[in-house]
Order: C-alpha cells, then sequence, then structure tokens
C-alpha cells in the first residue's frame, strides 16, 4: 500500500529522503511526493519511526544522523507549529540532556531528531543541512484488473 522506498506504520506511510538538505528544501520535497514532513503524534509513532530510520542503512554513524521533522518557532517567540497539527502538540520529545534544545534560541527556529540523542528532539538553525523525514497517509483506493490471455496488464 505504500510506493517502493516507503515503510507502513498504522495508517501512513513513511520516507527518509536519501539527500540531505535545509528545512525548507526538505518541506518542499516532501510535498512534491504528495507527503508532509513527519510530525510524531504519539511515543509509539515515534520510537517506530526512529528505529526504522536507524536500520536503514542511510548513514554512517549516529552523530551523522540528524533528521528535519514538520514543526518550527518561526515567530521565535518558543510557539511550536507542526504541519497538520491544530493549536499546541501534545506530544513532544526534545532531548532532556540540559542543552537548549527548545525553539527561541534567535538562529534556531527548525525541529530535528538527533542521532547522537537517540531520535529525541533539538533545535537547529533552518538553513543547516539534515536528512528529512517524510509522512503521507495510506491511499485506501484498491484497484482490481483482470490480465490478457497473455497473462500480462494493460492493453
Amino acid at each position: 500500500m505504500c510506493p517502493s522506498g516507503w515503510f507502513l506504520w498504522q495508517g501512513s506511510c513513511y520516507t527518509l529522503l536519501p539527500e540531505k538538505m535545509n528545512w525548507f528544501d526538505g518541506n518542499k520535497s516532501c510535498a512534491e511526493l504528495g507527503a508532509s514532513m513527519m510530525v510524531p503524534d504519539t511515543k509509539d509513532e515515534q520510537d517506530y519511526i526512529w528505529s526504522e530510520i536507524e536500520e536503514g542503512g542511510h548513514v554512517n554513524s549516529e552523530n551523522d544522523l540528524d533528521v528535519w521533522i514538520g514543526c518550527q518557532d518561526f515567530n521565535n517567540d518558543g510557539s511550536l507549529v507542526c504541519m497538520g497539527v491544530e493549536g499546541d502538540l501534545t506530544f513532544k520529545n526534545w532531548e532532556q540532556s540540559g542543552a537548549n534544545n527548545e525553539p527561541g534560541e534567535p538562529n534556531e527556529k527548525c525541529v530535528r531528531m538527533a542521532g547522537k540523542w537517540g531520535g529525541n528532539w533539538g533545535d537547529s538553525s533552518c538553513s543547516d543541512i539534515h536528512f528529512t523525514a517524510c509522512e503521507m497517509p495510506v491511499s485506501g483506493r484498491m484497484q482490481c484488473v483482470t490480465a490478457n490471455a497473455d497473462g500480462r496488464f494493460g492493453p
């Protein structure tokens, strides 16, 4: 039900784009695929998606694995805005190491999952270059086709 190279979890398809890019290009690239940047809604979703990303073999080390998600603080007022979420996000996965990871720093307005923190979130300059995770709902459409006499599909 998901396109090739995407994986399924609870009604959505996910992929990690193969090239690193800034947050804005990541957002545009997801949209071009008919998707949006991923926003984890629950700890279960966060943990499952992060484990799939880690096992994907895209990177050489955990420090190389930072992944943009669809959350940002463009007003730089500490109010997190996430794609497809009305109001305040109920699940947040900020790194608790004592580093200032919540949006509010002047140049750190976009959110990423960070390999050095096991997928926990940190803020970053939107122009930084990271991988991007995309999400799209599973299509409920089903098509039935009949094979020709020679066993092929099509005209």
